[in-house]
């Protein structure tokens, strides 16, 4: 993933535009530093909760000492019913799930009071499922939540405090709307009405006959 800004993309391994050309919006010296770490993160953290897939985080400079953070997760293009049985394990091979696509979009805007730091947060879950198994069918849907967290600024290691927060909310809100809001709400709710649709087709089949 790349970073795009008006018709360039930033690259946050190389730090380069695409196509190159000089421009003054980059990071900051220290939170270049931070970007590489988190990216580094990301990697293990794709792995583990994405089996693959591509993440990267990019970070900007804001007013006095506060800055912004973007932490984008895609696994997309699935092809293989293997590729989703960790987000939904109800899910098997007879299932005929010809193709899919899973992504996270999580939006930092870190503020700074005293000796205080507060984490604005806001996520947006989107997932993709077709199948061919019964002509085409597609489901597609997105959940957007908000949250806050304000916490005590430690005297050291200032830096790995605020990507080991970032990552852990990252974590836990991304877990959450994918348990609560996408798997039990959404996908229920979609799997009634499809069958309530199905099984007023056939009463209705049978009231013609």
């Amino acid at each position: 993933m790349l970073q795009k800004r008006f018709n360039l993309i930033r690259s946050p391994w190389s730090n380069e535009y695409f196509p190159e050309i000089e421009s003054d919006f980059f990071p900051s010296k220290k939170l270049r530093r931070m970007e590489r770490i988190c990216n580094t993160m990301l990697l293990e953290y794709s792995l583990l909760y994405y089996e693959g897939g591509v993440a990267n985080a990019y970070f900007w400079d804001k007013d006095d000492d506060d800055f912004g953070c973007c932490v984008c997760v895609k696994k997309g293009n699935f092809y293989k019913i293997s590729n989703l049985t960790y987000y939904f394990k109800d899910v098997e091979d007879e299932k005929d799930i010809s193709a899919g696509g899973w992504s996270s979009i999580n939006l930092f805007d870190v503020v700074f009071d005293g000796d205080k730091v507060t984490y604005k947060l806001m996520t947006t879950v989107v997932l993709e499922v077709n199948s061919s198994k019964t002509g085409t069918f597609e489901v597609m849907g997105n959940v957007t939540k908000k949250y806050e967290k304000t916490m005590d600024i430690p005297s050291k290691e200032v830096e790995m405090f605020h990507l080991v927060n970032i990552c852990s909310l990252v974590e836990h809100k991304v877990s959450q709307i994918r348990q609560n809001d996408l798997n039990t709400t959404y996908l229920t709710k979609s799997h009634m009405a499809i069958c309530g649709v199905r099984y007023e087709y056939k009463d209705q089949a049978k009231i013609e006959k």
